[in-house]
């Protein structure tokens, strides 16, 4: 470990260096060395061994012939036999010389070369062996010599032969001479040992190859192991680098050890090069801070560099809206797990003061602690650093690792930094653009705007103050302005402005200034000072608008204020004090002051056919003519819509307020001429008496109000002084008004029907009329109860209460079997005119059942004429539900046969006027006659009314009228007893 640390501190390790040689090798070196050494001496072994058992071989053989030769020596009875049985021993395949020596002198007595046989030994070829027989002989000690080279083995052996020297029975020393070819011999011997050292070498090896494996299996490879770890962790692989060995022994302490040591340096080195890539994460956040110019544009980049730099899986920075709602992602960089799905986090009032990390997301409630940081993957950490952006809408850096413990102390501290260089880019973006708006507002205001230093010198000025002043800018900074117009304002004006600024820091009132042309115009001004941060410097900022349109405007809105903007009359606001004023000069004098209402005639209908411009110019000009007939102290003011007020003041009779009247009235009776057309135009003056009828504007116009209503009544065109008589008219209006609103709701109204005949006096229709029966007044007659309803609009649901109540009866009667008629129902213009009138009747037709076919409608002629077009529709769609439309009291309206033509009609409804009159004259007659041909041309029913007599029953019928209504016939009744007609 310490070389190789040695050699890591010289920049490589020793595995990579020259000269290098395995701990394999160096094992597998010696231990083949001791191997061949072990093979080495067992080959030696193995030949001594061969060696000493050819020669225990040889001479085992050698002992075996010498034995032999022995017991030959004593049985031979002559030499002849001696030399027959050395002769045969010659004969065997490894004897190549046997002789016997024997005799003084010295002489071959057998051999089994038969050519030495009595050979003295001097006389033998072999001088060598001569010698040697004879050294024998004499010492006699035998000798046995192995010659290893050729394989053969000589033995010089001295015997004692009987008979060897040519007197039989005595013995003679002799010398027996054997020499072995040992060839064989050697081969057994050497395959012996062979098969020997094979069987040794083999288990030889075998034990080598076991200790080798053995070294292998629990040293080389743990060792290798180990190299291989520390060449990866040299190689710098990403991956963690452990050392594989786990055994309880010296190399697995070892290897434990280093592990450690391994897993130490490589989170020294993982942590070393995250900072590092950290550190340049940083600064290339610093160098986008720099030159990015928007956070539209950095803030992605931050997200960026975060993941690529920074090895990040997710970073995202959120805001929160305006309103102050959860933080919402704004730039967003990395894997996204939740599918491309917005992230939201906790409300930003709840964003911590300090990072939030969480290092486990598997630990319990990490995940709530900022939903939507998370996400669906669970696993990892995540952190979340808050980012002051000094507006009050503090956003987070949220940034998501799939590793636990990922964010430790030194990368927080990091993070932190670059959140915090965030906002202070942020807080830069925000100052600079609100210069640069400043900057655009100071140019581009409407306002002019004049700054000017301690010393009165003009420093800058914008565009509008050049063009409400008409001075360039060119042409007045650094020198001192004189703005204010010295006519509209006293010595010092200016001076005093500006020292109420200095010490309140704020000044502000209308000026007037004058133009570089001279002339002045009315101005808001106010002066501030702003101050240098040092305090040592200061300016004044003057900001004016010109408020020439202001002050006219105020003007006229105090014009209007009082005034009828259409007509320029006074209106209704001036009359109080218009009244008082005239009162009050009357009391002094005890003359009366007379206060005349006009209301123009039917002038709905200008407005309802020629259109609303042209009722407006009509409204001027009688403006124009009330304004021409006045008289001194007179006023004439615009009460509302086509009504006015005029005030008489100082008349000492009623005849000359008579009098005044009537010249208001005689001053409208010329024709107008408008549109290209001349009409006339009536008017209905009602006039209240100060202080007879009140002392008070509101008093007299209330009562002036009355008398006017009393002229129309009286037949228009008219003027009518106030009674008390119509006081009370009209509060018995407004109290039989009040119990109306009350019948509904307490059950007083109930529908009567009264029946329509045909010719033969059959019942073959009816008509629904209304009554009321009020519990003090008793029964309130239609006429005096149902043009009230229609002023007052009560008539929409009295209608609508008298189209559902039919339907229910008619429903009703079915149900009861009875013979069916159909029965008609008035309507009124209001009912006629709302665009949902038809739904109306469909829903209460359908609500209760009742075929079409049983109702009919009645209109009048005056409500379908006031708007042709829109009348056709409405009854066209009427027409289509499949009921039946009739015109009531026709012969009193337009009676157009034009008309008559354009709407869906069936039925005509004769009026009762010319009814009741049709004898009293051939004229009324032909009126009828005439009335009913033009039906019968149309195809149209014709049903007369208020036929109260036989007589005009019978002339009815004579001039061809098909059916009849009226007392004659039968009264209005109630629904239970008309239904016995039903029967």
């Amino acid at each position: 470990m310490a070389a190789w640390h040695e050699a890591a501190d010289r920049g490589h390790a020793p595995m990579n260096g020259s000269g290098f040689l395995s701990l394999r090798w160096r094992l597998l070196g010696p231990l083949l060395a001791l191997w061949a050494t072990g093979m080495g001496l067992l080959v030696s072994v193995l030949y001594a061994g061969i060696v000493e058992r050819f020669q225990a071989l040889v001479e085992q053989r050698a002992e075996a012939i010498v034995s032999a030769v022995y017991a030959a020596a004593e049985n031979a009875r002559d030499p002849a036999d001696l030399r027959r049985f050395v002769s045969a021993l010659g004969a065997a395949r490894d004897v190549t010389r046997v002789l016997l020596v024997a005799g003084q002198p010295a002489r071959v007595i057998a051999a089994n070369d038969h050519g030495w046989h009595d050979l003295p030994l001097t006389a033998l070829p072999d001088r060598a062996l001569a010698a040697s027989l004879g050294s024998v002989q004499i010492s006699r000690h035998g000798e046995r010599m192995l010659d290893a080279a050729s394989r053969s083995f000589a033995v010089l052996e001295p015997v004692l032969l009987v008979g060897g020297g040519g007197t039989s029975g005595r013995p003679d020393d002799g010398v027996l001479f054997l020499r072995l070819d040992a060839g064989s011999l050697w081969q057994a011997a050497e395959e012996t040992v062979l098969h020997l050292a094979v069987g040794l070498g083999a288990v030889l090896s075998l034990v080598a190859g076991l200790v080798y494996l053995l070294l292998s299996r629990y040293v080389l490879r743990p060792v290798e192991a180990i190299r291989e770890a520390l060449g990866r962790r040299q190689a710098g692989a990403g991956e963690v680098v452990r050392v594989p060995v786990a055994r309880r022994d010296e190399l697995g302490e070892l290897a434990g050890t280093l592990d450690e040591t391994l897993l130490a340096l490589n989170a020294r080195n993982r942590d070393i090069e995250r900072m590092k890539r950290l550190h340049h994460a940083l600064s290339v956040t610093n160098k986008a801070i720099v030159h990015v110019r928007t956070a539209e544009a950095l803030l992605p980049e931050v997200c960026r560099i975060a993941v690529e730099f920074g090895e990040l899986d997710l970073a995202w920075i959120g805001f929160p809206d305006v309103d102050g709602g959860p933080l919402r992602p704004v730039a967003m960089h990395g894997a996204c797990d939740d599918g491309g799905v917005a992230l939201w986090c906790q409300p930003a009032s709840q964003v911590p003061a300090e990072a939030l990390i969480v290092n486990d997301l598997a630990q319990p409630g990490a995940a709530q602690l900022c939903p939507g940081c998370v996400g669906q993957d669970s696993a990892g950490s995540f952190a979340l650093f808050p980012i002051r952006d000094g507006a009050g809408l503090d956003g987070a850096l949220v940034l998501r690792k799939a590793e636990t413990d990922f964010f430790d102390a030194q990368t927080v501290a990091l993070l932190e930094e670059m959140s915090a260089d965030i906002g202070f880019a942020l807080r830069n973006y925000r100052r600079d653009e609100a210069l640069r708006l400043a900057a655009k507002v100071f140019e581009n205001n409407s306002e002019g705007i004049v700054i000017i230093d301690s010393g009165r010198r003009v420093a800058m000025t914008n565009r509008a103050f050049t063009t409400l002043t008409g001075f360039a800018e060119d042409d007045v900074r650094g020198r001192p302005l004189v703005l204010f117009d010295p006519q509209a304002h006293p010595r010092g004006f200016a001076s005093h402005a500006r020292a109420v600024a200095l010490r309140d820091g704020l000044w502000q009132g209308e000026v007037w200034i004058r133009r570089a042309s001279g002339e002045s115009f009315p101005a808001d001004m106010s002066i501030s000072v702003v101050g240098a941060p040092e305090g040592s410097a200061f300016h004044y900022v003057g900001v004016f608008s010109d408020i020439s349109r202001r002050k006219a405007d105020e003007a006229r809105i105090r014009f209007l204020a009082d005034h009828d903007f259409l007509t320029g009359l006074p209106s209704r606001a001036a009359l109080q004090p218009t009244v008082e004023r005239a009162v009050e000069a009357a009391s002094r004098d005890g003359r009366r002051v007379g206060l005349c209402f006009l209301d123009l005639d039917r002038f709905k209908n200008i407005n309802d056919t020629l259109g609303h411009h042209v009722g407006d110019q009509l409204l001027v000009e009688v403006a124009g003519r009330l304004q021409s007939v006045l008289r001194d102290g007179e006023s004439v003011l615009r009460h509302g819509g086509d009504e006015f007020v005029v005030v008489v003041p100082e008349q000492g009779s009623l005849t000359d307020l008579q009098a005044s009247a009537e010249r208001l009235l005689a001053a409208l009776d010329e024709p107008f001429q408008l549109a290209g057309c001349e009409f006339s135009l009536s008017t209905s003056v009602g006039v209240a008496v100060y202080p007879d009828d009140g002392k008070d504007a509101e008093t007299l116009l209330d009562r002036a109000d009355m008398a006017m209503y009393k002229a129309k009544e009286e037949g228009r065109n008219g003027v009518q002084f106030f009674t008390e008589s119509m006081a009370t008219a009209t509060s018995e209006r407004l109290s039989l008004e009040h119990a109306l609103r009350r019948a509904l709701e307490r059950g007083e109204l109930a529908l009567h029907y009264q029946p329509v005949v045909a010719s033969d006096g059959t019942l073959i229709a009816a008509e629904a009329l209304l009554r009321w029966t009020h519990p003090e007044l008793g029964n309130v007659p239609p006429a005096r109860f149902i043009p009230l309803a229609e002023e007052s609009g009560l008539i929409l649901p009295i209608g609508a209460w008298v189209l559902d109540t039919l339907c229910r009866q008619l429903a009703e009667w079915r149900a009861e079997g009875r013979r069916m008629v159909p029965v008609a129902a008035n309507i009124s213009p209001l009912q006629f005119r709302r665009a949902d009138f038809v739904a109306i009747v469909a829903a209460a037709l359908q609500r209760h059942g009742v075929p079409s076919g049983l109702l009919t409608l009645e209109v009048t002629e005056s409500m379908v004429m006031a708007d042709v077009e829109q009348a056709a529709h409405q009854l066209a769609e009427l027409k289509a539900l499949g009921l039946s439309i009739a015109i009531d009291d026709f012969g009193t309206g337009y009676s157009s046969l034009a008309y008559l033509r354009r709407f869906p009609l069936d039925k005509l409804k004769i009026d009762q006027s010319f009814v009741r009159a049709i004898n009293a004259g051939p004229e009324d007659r032909a009126i009828v006659a005439a009335i009913v041909g033009l039906g019968h041309n149309l195809g149209l029913g014709l049903v007369a009314e208020g036929v109260e007599s036989a007589a005009v029953a019978d002339t009815l019928l004579d001039l061809g009228c098909d059916s009849l209504q009226g007392w004659h016939f039968g009264k209005a009744e109630a629904a239970e007893r008309f239904a016995e007609r039903l029967a």
